[in-house]
């Protein structure tokens, strides 16, 4: 996965921010091309699963648990890292099907919750 998101501690009087995005950090991103960005605040979680995997993917070394999932109510967070053809049930959901959003894990199970296009 390309990863780019940006963790805030405290920005103002707001805390735990967390934008998850499709650009670069880079004037030319900023600029011209078409980008995507999800900013979510105030949920420790999420931010705290954001930050391990920051630190994670800066160590640059397997770790004992890859999958990780935060979140509840209409937001949940899944990392599961590519380890080959159809490794990821979110990668190969995304493939087939559309995932519900906020619905992603089939309830019981590390399964994603998809639904027909």
């Amino acid at each position: 996965m390309h990863s780019k998101f940006f963790l805030f501690s405290q920005s103002g009087e707001t805390q735990w921010v967390v934008i998850s995005t499709s650009a670069n950090a880079t004037v030319q991103a900023a600029t011209a091309p078409w980008n995507d960005a999800f900013t979510l605040v105030g949920d420790q979680e999420i931010y705290d699963t954001f930050a391990t995997v920051f630190d994670e993917m800066f160590a640059d070394q397997p770790v004992a648990q890859p999958d990780l999932q935060a979140g509840s109510g209409a937001t949940t967070m899944a990392f599961h890292p590519l380890r080959g053809p159809a490794s990821s049930g979110t990668r190969s959901c995304a493939r087939s099907r559309r995932c519900s959003a906020g619905a992603l894990r089939t309830p019981g199970t590390d399964a994603p919750k998809c639904g027909s296009r």
